[in-house]
């Protein structure tokens, strides 16, 4: 399995500034269009924004590359789709990725109340399936308007596709940048070391007290996490802080609440540290139960289900 760091959005080189961060919520400013596209800024409530990240060098009529696109529907609720050529597809390509990774989209943005510019992770995907866009014909992504299925950006262009969502708000979970630090100075995942992730090789990238100074340029960063327990952990807690965050505003309950509820731990542990925060400590303990019961019972019987079936045929 692999998890691959996906910088998205605005930045000092595509767009002039960072991203806002507006009202506890992260909105990622897609780059301008450089190829086709039918989506501007103002079509996705995002004209002043940019205009104001940007300096005034755009405005809200402005056409934008919308990718990764996050589609809601009630009939694709929960899809994102995203579009990739060129040198990043060629890496992604030489990396093995593929169907079951997952990209994890991060951006640079600004914080609400301080304006202190950080990158953080604003959504992610898991990738269902691929699809060669010089190769098949694909009328539901023109519908949705995706840049890439408008007119191919490469020779490799492809759109992956799969389950993913967007962040609704700012949780320090999420964030990847060093308190007072500068953008590209990543307090990172323990379970990340030298050689665990590719365009950082270099030692002095490797700092001391758990820190990486992340490349400057690029987009598409790959972990190769084997079978390792530790990396799917970290991508299961940033997975539930995203979920929990939709949870939370739809039950009207306390974020923390849900995001312990959603984290993957101990039945005991994660209703220790309910009660000590003074949370609801059945909420969170009914959750961890479905999930034992959902590992320890519902999976073996659907890997029944499907040996079954296999062997039949």
């Amino acid at each position: 399995m692999r998890i691959v760091f996906s910088r998205k959005g605005f930045d000092s080189a595509a767009g002039g500034g960072p991203s806002p961060i507006v009202g506890g919520r992260p909105l990622s400013l897609p780059i301008p269009a450089g190829a086709a596209s039918r989506t501007s800024y103002d079509a996705l409530g995002l004209g002043e924004h940019a205009q104001r990240a940007s300096l005034g060098l755009i405005v809200g009529g402005d056409m934008c590359h919308h990718d990764p696109m996050f589609l809601a529907d009630e009939d694709r609720g929960g899809t994102c789709l995203f579009g990739q050529s060129g040198a990043a597809q060629t890496h992604l390509i030489n990396r093995g990725v593929g169907v079951g990774d997952v990209f994890v989209f991060f951006g640079l943005f600004r914080e609400e109340a301080s304006g202190e510019p950080h990158h953080r992770i604003f959504g992610f995907m898991e990738v269902a399936d691929i699809v060669d866009v010089r190769a098949a014909a694909l009328p539901e992504l023109v519908a949705v308007g995706h840049p890439h299925a408008l007119a191919p950006h490469g020779n490799n262009d492809v759109v992956y596709r799969g389950p993913g969502a967007p962040a609704r708000t700012a949780p320090n979970s999420l964030r990847l940048t060093v308190a007072g630090g500068p953008p590209s100075l990543w307090q990172r995942p323990s379970w990340l070391h030298r050689g665990g992730l590719s365009y950082h090789d270099r030692a002095d990238r490797w700092l001391p007290g758990k820190r990486l100074r992340s490349v400057a340029r690029g987009q598409e960063f790959v972990a190769d996490i084997g079978k390792r327990q530790a990396p799917r952990d970290w991508l299961a807690s940033v997975i539930a802080a995203i979920f929990a965050v939709v949870v939370s505003l739809g039950l009207q309950l306390p974020f923390v609440q849900v995001w312990i509820a959603f984290a993957p731990g101990g039945l005991e542990a994660m209703a220790a540290m309910a009660i000590a925060l003074g949370f609801d400590p059945a909420y969170v303990g009914t959750h961890h139960i479905l999930r034992f019961v959902g590992l320890s019972v519902v999976v073996p019987l659907w890997m029944l289900r499907r040996l079954m079936s296999s062997t039949s045929t």
